[in-house]
């Protein structure tokens, strides 16, 4: 670098500390996205989760009641048209389910696990019921009994599952929270070393261009005071040089005469 003219110098610089400036606030807003954005989805999911297991919690009792309705009807179209509707909230229920093992990480395994056994029983239970409905009523009823139970079981099965998946959430908010902080410290490590670089490379770039300035002053005012001594002459490779060397010369040229 001391083989560079000022202006060389100068711009390098200032162009490498421009570059250190930009590097440091790229990767801060490349992890800072990235912990916003994983935070993000997590939060969504356990949103997600809680609705998905609402809506199970809702349609399981709504094919319960149209059950119950079903029981106590006694005229068979009406009985129909219950049967329609409790397919159908049946069905909601399944879809329920199957989303939120599809919400399914290896964490919740054990869980989402339970909560299929669970399901199965209550749907077996629910058809036996059913089943009795058109051949016996008290025997319906009775069988009812032990749908409602299984029922209850599947309800308390979801809510297990949601204070599972609330804990792994829980976990993984910590580890995103941990990793954030590692890169906040990352950038401020990064950020130091670069303060340290500019300060170092400033002191460097001054000195270049103070040191032999404060030769040719310190020269000039040798002249001025009417020594003329001789004066090595050393090569020059930019304009502070240049001048040293003007200035040596007409000293050796004074020295001469």
């Amino acid at each position: 670098m001391f083989h560079t003219n000022i202006r060389t110098r100068l711009t390098f610089s200032f162009a490498t500390l421009i570059i250190l400036l930009l590097s440091i606030s790229a990767l801060s807003y490349i992890q800072l996205t990235k912990q916003s954005n994983t935070t993000n989805k997590l939060i969504n999911q356990d949103t997600k989760q809680l609705l998905t297991a609402n809506q199970i919690n809702i349609n399981a009792h709504a094919s319960a009641l149209s059950l119950l309705l079903i029981l106590t009807e006694e005229e068979r179209d009406e009985r129909i048209k219950l049967y329609k509707i409790m397919d159908a909230q049946n069905l909601l229920l399944d879809q329920n389910i199957e989303d939120i093992v599809a919400m399914n990480t290896q964490t919740e395994q054990h869980s989402i696990e339970q909560l299929i056994s669970t399901r199965a029983q209550y749907k077996k239970s629910f058809i036996g019921t059913i089943e009795l409905v058109e051949f016996d009523q008290e025997m319906a009823l009775e069988a009812f009994e032990d749908t409602s139970r299984d029922l209850d079981l599947l309800l308390v099965q979801v809510d297990e599952f949601l204070v599972t998946a609330k804990e792994n959430l829980n976990i993984k908010l910590a580890q995103n929270e941990k990793q954030t902080d590692s890169s906040l410290t990352m950038v401020l490590l990064i950020s130091s070393a670069s303060l340290i670089i500019g300060i170092l490379l400033s002191i460097f770039t001054s000195k270049s261009i103070t040191a032999p300035l404060k030769g040719s002053v310190l020269i000039s005012h040798e002249l001025a005071q009417g020594k003329l001594t001789k004066r090595e002459l050393v090569p020059f490779h930019d304009e502070l040089g240049e001048m040293s060397h003007a200035i040596k010369t007409t000293s050796n040229n004074l020295h001469s005469l």
